[in-house]
């Protein structure tokens, strides 16, 4: 049985999810958006935590194309673009950790 755990907790990562404190999320699937600019080195402390019981992906975040909007494109471009950010500091990423088996996991 797994579960998925969706986190976006502005930073609060490396309390949240520690598998010394929550032996459960060694076999469950996690999404983590990171907040290394408020949280330096989270990311790789992830990384170290879950690597023996996940499989683990960085996703980059990528600018919105806000002339791709249909929605959008009745308004001036710099209008566009405000209306498409999310305001998000530059270098964001998410932490995608996969369980192995549940065997593996339980190491």
């Amino acid at each position: 049985r797994r579960n998925l755990v969706i986190s976006d907790c502005e930073g609060y990562e490396e309390v949240l999810l520690d598998p010394k404190m929550v032996p459960t999320l060694r076999r469950a699937d996690l999404l983590v958006e990171l907040h290394e600019f408020a949280k330096p080195g989270v990311t790789h402390l992830l990384a170290e935590r879950f690597h023996a019981t996940h499989r683990i992906l960085r996703i980059a975040a990528v600018p919105i194309d806000a002339d791709g909007i249909e929605a959008l494109k009745a308004y001036e471009p710099a209008l566009r673009r405000k209306c498409a950010s999310e305001f998000r500091p530059d270098g964001m990423e998410w932490l995608v950790c996969l369980a192995l088996d549940a065997d593996h996991a339980a190491a």
